[in-house]
């Protein structure tokens, strides 16, 4: 059965109307995910409901993170806040960790992560952080901006098996000081953190293959390098157990990986 992942709504203040940007429905459904559209409230046992429906969330992009949140005054420069979308992301993502359900969160998201678990921001990068690297670009947006450099231990660095991605960059807040409780995944050149992670997901890799397993040792994702050595795709594994890529690649070429097995 395909995941269902919970995805946080986008807010218009001057319509008074929650939105969706379709590229994030269309990116959780084309990896075979069902995307659900969380309503903007703070009533828990709506918020409960849909908790405990899905499988994952994805907290999006949009307004800033209130200063409030991290003990500090709003700077002139600070954009629109929405405070229900505070107090509503928190209680989800508290509630979701809790729960040990996987989380992802984009440009917003990674911030109020950060901030939620004792972390502080930038509330505007232009007149706090100084650097040569243009955070907000202009249209279009799918092109390469800039450079950063992925952690070797991150489970980024493990999917994708590089040191380097050129990303596109669109943000004006960003991490000032990270959460003790989290760690770095990926930096620009001037040093601001980009991407984040909590290191508490088990990851079993073989050789230079990383396959990404659950609570249960089944399989939720794995990179290309591990797809090379066991002769199937992440959606052909998807959901099996981690000791069966070795039976399945017995079946496909009739050959066995070797390598030992680790777990980090």
């Amino acid at each position: 059965m395909s995941a269902i992942i919970g995805v946080m709504p986008l807010y218009d203040s001057e319509k008074e109307s929650i939105w969706m940007l379709p590229n994030y429905l269309q990116l959780i459904e084309k990896n075979g995910g069902i995307p659900l559209i969380v309503p903007l409230t703070n009533k828990q046992e709506t918020l409960d409901y849909f908790l405990e429906t899905c499988d994952g969330f994805l907290f999006t992009g949009g307004q800033d993170v209130s200063p409030m949140l991290y003990g500090e005054e709003t700077h002139a420069n600070c954009g629109e806040v929405c405070l229900l979308r505070d107090e509503m992301e928190t209680y989800c993502f508290q509630r979701a960790l809790a729960l040990d359900k996987p989380v992802l969160g984009i440009c917003r998201g990674i911030q109020l992560f950060n901030v939620v678990l004792g972390g502080t921001l930038y509330q505007d990068l232009p007149s706090e952080f100084s650097s040569s690297v243009n955070h907000q670009m202009t249209r279009p947006y799918h092109r390469k901006q800039h450079e950063v450099t992925l952690a070797s231990e991150s489970l980024l660095f493990k999917i994708l098996a590089k040191e380097q991605l050129s990303v596109n960059s669109y943000h004006h807040q960003g991490i000032k000081t990270l959460s003790p409780k989290l760690k770095i995944a990926a930096t620009s050149q001037d040093g601001l953190i980009e991407a984040v992670y909590l290191p508490t997901k088990r990851i079993q890799s073989i050789g230079d293959g990383v396959v990404v397993t659950d609570d249960d040792g089944h399989i939720t994702n794995m990179n290309c390098v591990a797809e090379n050595l066991t002769g199937w795709t992440r959606e052909g594994v998807y959901g099996k157990e981690f000791s069966e890529i070795f039976v399945l690649r017995s079946e496909k070429t009739g050959q066995l990986i070797e390598s030992p097995i680790k777990q980090v």
